[in-house]
């Protein structure tokens, strides 16, 4: 029997390593598509830490196959209640084209329930009249229980001229999920995802709705992007002179 025991919890003890220490009760987001082809984001996230810990990380994609997206981190507030919110201390860094957040103080741990608000931006997140995006992206490893979002768009006068597309699962999944449409928003309720599942949206807009970027904006976050590239050439130049 002893021995029995014994092997039982050699098994059990990996799933006990891998656990993780929280879930993710409610994941609501709102999303704004302007006609300057920006978009801007407010997630709502309800956390229910099992153990004492500092808080989460979020990771936001910054690359889809050769586009680079311009990002901007509004604010991050939580709550207790999910009424009264305060800014949250974060850090974030960028590697391997996304946008790493780290959400919380070293010096304050957390249990039970606490709500999130991330607000932030992307600049350039319509391509090629195309919304297409991880809403709610994989990167989560653990259950949501109630996911919801709400996608805001400029008046199309033809509906039958935009379309639209909602998917949930693991990466690459095809897997549809109802959602309800109009001729400015898109409405997606009650979805339950498993770990690491995500909930991805495309909208594919009639052309003329939504302005590209301008050239000159393109070419000087190109610039920005590749600065250090052109940093021996000014020195070159310093030197030369």
């Amino acid at each position: 029997m002893k021995k029995f025991v014994l092997i039982f919890l050699c098994l059990l003890f990996p799933i006990l390593i891998h656990a993780e220490y929280f879930h993710i009760e409610q994941y609501n987001v709102n999303v704004i598509i302007n006609n300057d082809s920006s978009v801007y984001f407010e997630e709502n996230i309800l956390v229910n830490f099992h153990t004492h810990r500092h808080g989460i990380y979020r990771y936001i994609p910054l690359k889809w196959g050769k586009y680079r997206f311009r990002s901007k981190i509004i604010s991050i507030e939580s709550s207790l209640n999910g009424k009264n919110f305060f800014s949250e201390k974060y850090k974030t860094w960028k590697r391997n084209g996304w946008i790493y957040i780290r959400i919380g103080k070293k010096n304050r741990t957390i249990k039970g329930l606490k709500y999130y608000k991330i607000v932030y931006k992307i600049y350039n997140a319509i391509i090629n009249n195309t919304f297409y995006w991880n809403v709610i992206g994989t990167g989560w490893k653990v259950p949501i229980k109630d996911a919801n979002i709400s996608i805001l768009f400029p008046e199309i006068t033809n509906l039958h001229s935009l379309q639209h597309f909602a998917y949930k699962g693991i990466w690459g999944s095809t897997k549809k999920i109802n959602y309800n449409i109009s001729n400015n928003s898109m409405e997606i309720n009650n979805v339950s995802l498993g770990p690491k599942e995500a909930i991805t949206v495309k909208l594919i807009f009639p052309k003329g709705l939504i302005r590209p970027i301008p050239s000159f904006k393109k070419f000087i976050w190109w610039i920005s992007d590749n600065f250090g590239y052109f940093i021996p050439f000014f020195v070159f130049l310093i030197v030369f002179y």
